[in-house]
């Protein structure tokens, strides 16, 4: 039995994904084994993926004929195959990012000595790389103005995202929270990141164990906060977070209906945050009761955002 089980979803990663799963066998710490779902590319993804799989059996290949699910539901669906397993640490991979030799030593030696019953999940910062691997920034939080949030995380990730998902490492008890992944999820690594908050630990190393690479096809990507000085980019990034905080008042119901089989320590929160959507709309209760909460972005601007939100969200039905 490996270590740790490595889960990876492709789509149309054929310019990339050679690279990536070379340094994935470039780790330090060999004791690994990393499962692939591809969501049906229309490249040779797969083609490379099985001659690379012929060539090290560390690699499996996972088949079904559930077609195209999208990133979230394809990460959720290699999470449901994990549940089948036995390996006591499952991390995530992204088909064009390039690990650093350490990564997976370096995560797991942060972590807990065993995988307890306690839910637990780690990241980590990253590199931001362009497309040929040139370094634009030492730290991917520091060039979105990111931080990781250590007292009361849940507050935050209820509305607000600081874990990437190509970071992330976590144990068998917060797979078995997590999973399945509702369809209410904004993305799977903003889902585990609201679960471990609910239900466990947040961990965070302040070290960047991967170069996160910017090719213009990225389905989250890093650009920096000077690119919004642009009129045209500043109200598609408006539109954005708007969509995605309605997005995130979803998730949060999916949390409080998930934590009434599995009670947790947060549920005044939760209970609360969802509460705040049966008061009338545009009621300054809404926005009372949020500040109540300590519920917040921490970044000033989509503070404002996540108000007018909160404020126009329509009335839904007490549970």
């Amino acid at each position: 039995m490996a270590n740790v089980l490595i889960l990876m979803g492709t789509f149309n990663g054929a310019r990339y994904i050679r690279e990536q799963i070379a340094s994935i066998q470039a780790q330090t710490l060999s004791d690994w084994t990393l499962l692939v779902r591809d969501d049906g590319s229309s490249d040779n993804t797969v083609e490379i993926i099985e001659e690379l799989a012929r060539a090290d059996d560390r690699i499996v290949l996972c088949r079904d004929d559930l077609g195209n699910l999208g990133v979230t539901a394809n990460f959720g669906r290699l999470m449901q195959l994990a549940r089948e397993r036995t390996e006591p640490w499952i991390a995530f991979a992204d088909q064009d990012d390039v690990w650093l030799p350490e990564k997976l030593a370096l995560s797991l030696a942060a972590l807990p000595a065993s995988a307890g019953a306690e839910p637990v999940l780690l990241h980590t910062d990253l590199q931001v790389v362009d497309a040929g691997l040139q370094l634009l920034h030492p730290s991917f939080l520091a060039y979105q103005h990111l931080r990781h949030v250590d007292a009361e995380p849940l507050n935050t990730l209820l509305v607000h995202n600081f874990v990437t998902g190509c970071t992330m490492v976590m144990n068998r008890a917060l797979l078995d929270v997590a999973t399945p992944v509702p369809p209410e999820a904004v993305l799977h690594d903003r889902w585990l990141a609201a679960c471990a908050a609910t239900w466990g630990r947040l961990l965070f190393l302040p070290q960047a164990t991967l170069k996160y690479r910017q090719h213009g096809g990225n389905v989250r990507g890093a650009g920096g906060v000077l690119r919004y000085l642009k009129p045209a980019a500043l109200l598609r990034k408006l539109g954005h977070t708007r969509s995605e905080l309605r997005a995130c008042f979803a998730q949060a119901n999916a949390l409080l209906q998930r934590e009434q089989s599995r009670p947790s320590a947060h549920h005044a929160v939760l209970a609360g945050f969802n509460a705040i959507f049966t008061l009338p709309r545009f009621s300054p209760r809404r926005l009372g009761l949020l500040r109540r909460l300590g519920v917040s972005t921490h970044k000033p601007l989509k503070n404002l955002l996540l108000w007018w939100e909160v404020l126009r969200a329509p009335v839904k039905a007490a549970e």
